[in-house]
C-alpha cells in the first residue's frame, strides 16, 4: 500500500504544494515505460508497510484503493519478468531457486523453471515472499484496512479512469494499452505454461493463494 505525499519541502523555505494531478499522470507513464516510478520519485510516494499507531490517522483520514490480479496470472507474469531472463538483482534468486529445486529431468539451465519457481513458493514461508508474489492478504492489509476502491488489473483502464475522475483527476486518463497486448495473447501464454505443471502441484497453489481467489472473486483453479 502506497500514499502520495500532496507537499514537498523546500531547501530554503516552507512546504509547497505540488500538483498532484501531474504528479499521479507521471507516475502513471512511468510505469507504462517500464521505469521505477517508486524509486524516481519516492519523495512523492511513501510506502506504508504495517498499519500502527503512526499510520493509523493515515488510513483514516486518506483514500485508499488497490488493483489486484487473477493470483496464477500474477504469479506467471513475475516469473516472467524476474525470473526467466536476467534482471540485475532477480537473476540470484532464480539461480538459487533452480539450484536448490532442479530434479533429474529438467533441462540444464541456469534459470529456474516455472515448475521450480511454484514448487519453491511451497517450500518457504509466505512472511519471506517477494513482494511480486506475496498473497495480497499478507501485502495489503486487506483485513485491517476498508480501502475506498478496489480495482481488478484485467480492466486496469476503464477502472483506473473510474477511480481517477472520483479522486477529481478529471483531465487524467491512464494510457492505452499498446497495440501489441492481446487479452487472448497473454490466455495463449497461460495455457502454454501452466500445461507443462503436474495437477497436483496447481492444486497446492490453489490451496496457497485460496483467500486471494476467493477475496477477490476471481474463484479458484
Amino acid at each position: 500500500m502506497a500514499q502520495i505525499q500532496a507537499s514537498t519541502t523546500a531547501q530554503t523555505g516552507p512546504q509547497q504544494p505540488i500538483n498532484i494531478t501531474a504528479t499521479l499522470a507521471k507516475l502513471i507513464q512511468m510505469n507504462q515505460s517500464g521505469v521505477d516510478a517508486l524509486g524516481e520519485t519516492g519523495k512523492y510516494i511513501k510506502r506504508m508497510n504495517k498499519v500502527d499507531h503512526v499510520n493509523a490517522w493515515k488510513v483514516k483520514s486518506y483514500k485508499k484503493f488497490m488493483f489486484v490480479r487473477e493470483p496464477f496470472d500474477r504469479l506467471l507474469s513475475a516469473y516472467r519478468d524476474k525470473l526467466q531472463q536476467y534482471n540485475n538483482y532477480y537473476h540470484v534468486v532464480s539461480k538459487n531457486i533452480a539450484r536448490k529445486y532442479k530434479v533429474p529431468t529438467d533441462n540444464q539451465t541456469d534459470y529456474a523453471t516455472f515448475r521450480q519457481f511454484l514448487t519453491s513458493l511451497l517450500n518457504m514461508g509466505t512472511s519471506s515472499y517477494d513482494v511480486h508474489w506475496s498473497r495480497y492478504v499478507d501485502l495489503c492489509n486487506v483485513c485491517e484496512i476498508n480501502y475506498d476502491f478496489v480495482g481488478k488489473f484485467e480492466q486496469i483502464d476503464k477502472e483506473s479512469n473510474y477511480w481517477l475522475t472520483q479522486l477529481g483527476f478529471n483531465n487524467t486518463l491512464f494510457p492505452e494499452r499498446d497495440n501489441w497486448y492481446l487479452q487472448n495473447k497473454t490466455q495463449t501464454v497461460m495455457d502454454k505454461y501452466y500445461s507443462e505443471i503436474p495437477q497436483q502441484l496447481k492444486q497446492k497453489i490453489s490451496e496457497l493463494y485460496l483467500l486471494d481467489f476467493k477475496m477477490f472473486d476471481y474463484g479458484n483453479r
